[in-house]
């Protein structure tokens, strides 16, 4: 533990430096949540003549981790495991990254999409997303008011 006495502007001095310090420290152990992005960009496009708008909260718990997911991100997700998507775009950057996310993961996310839809069709899962997610209806979309 250290212990610096604050009673000097030395001292105080000596204090903000040991505490930026352990900021910074923190700062470079945290891992940064994987924003895909991508996933969001993929569903407004898909659903641009309703207007859909996406946020994060359409898959993550608000307020949580990004690894904490709702029911719709816990269904992408299952439908999505094995494939390391995260991994795979952690360990790129800059171009590489958006040549993954356009030839990698927009059609992995596009046929997870379909998987879900083709599971509703065949009873195998409880869910509506096949209707609920074009009319915003899910938690985290809405439809933008037409003027």
């Amino acid at each position: 533990m250290i212990n610096i006495k604050l009673t000097t502007p030395q001292n105080a001095f000596q204090g903000i430096v040991v505490a930026l310090l352990a900021g910074l420290m923190v700062s470079m152990i945290a891992v940064p949540a994987n924003g895909h992005g991508i996933f969001k960009k993929t569903l407004e496009k898909k659903y641009k003549p309703q207007g859909l708008k996406v946020t994060c909260n359409m898959c993550h718990v608000k307020g949580e981790k990004k690894t904490e997911r709702n029911e719709v991100g816990q269904v992408f997700f299952a439908q999505l495991k094995g494939q390391d998507l995260s991994a795979k775009w952690d360990a790129v950057e800059g171009d590489d990254r958006k040549k993954l996310e356009v030839e990698v993961m927009t059609p992995a996310f596009l046929a997870a999409l379909d998987q879900i839809y083709e599971q509703e069709k065949k009873g195998e899962m409880k869910t509506s997303f096949n209707t609920q997610i074009p009319a915003g209806e899910v938690a985290g979309s809405k439809l933008k008011k037409k003027k």
